[in-house]
């Protein structure tokens, strides 16, 4: 885990590499600010060393806990930026209990639209599968898959969400 810990950085700008034409459509169907990416690690050993490993990245990080595991978003001191995406945050989560064998990887990118019940209504737009729809407490979210990556929308920012930073404009 610590020899690939030093490849995230990598690893992250791959995939939204990989995932920038998708982006693209995405965000042509209404304006979508980025908002953070997902890591789920393979266990809790992994989880431990990754969030040490990272944790001089951040300004300021939070450990929640979220459907049976922990999870740690962290506000990074510098944006990380891939192209004209630039993100304030990365999720750092635990698998969740009912999950074996999982693989170390990037879960999610996600965003948040200038207006999430409009985003909703021209979603048909996408040539994606929605596979995730929900609302955990006041957020709604939905999440899309493509070849390439994972998708959340949500209707507020993960930073926002979790008292991390106070709510800033789309």
């Amino acid at each position: 885990t610590a020899t690939e810990n030093l490849n995230l950085k990598e690893l992250l700008k791959e995939y939204i590499e990989q995932a920038s034409s998708d982006i693209k459509t995405v965000r042509g169907i209404i304006p979508l600010t980025p908002d953070h990416i997902s890591f789920l690690c393979s266990d809790s050993d992994d989880y431990l060393e990754t969030v040490e490993y990272i944790k001089d990245w951040f300004e300021v990080s939070k450990e929640l806990p979220h459907s049976g595991r922990r999870v740690t978003i962290g506000k990074l001191k510098e944006v990380f930026k891939v192209g004209d995406l630039e993100l304030r945050y990365i999720e750092i989560a635990e698998p969740k209990p009912v999950k074996v064998d999982v693989t170390r990887k990037i879960d999610h990118l996600s965003f948040i639209p200038s207006n999430y019940e409009e985003f909703l209504s021209k979603s048909g737009e996408l040539s994606m599968d929605l596979y995730d729809q929900v609302q955990i407490g006041d957020v709604k979210l939905c999440k899309w898959r493509t070849e390439n990556c994972i998708f959340e929308v949500r209707s507020k920012g993960v930073g926002e969400e979790n008292g991390i930073e106070q709510p800033f404009k789309v």
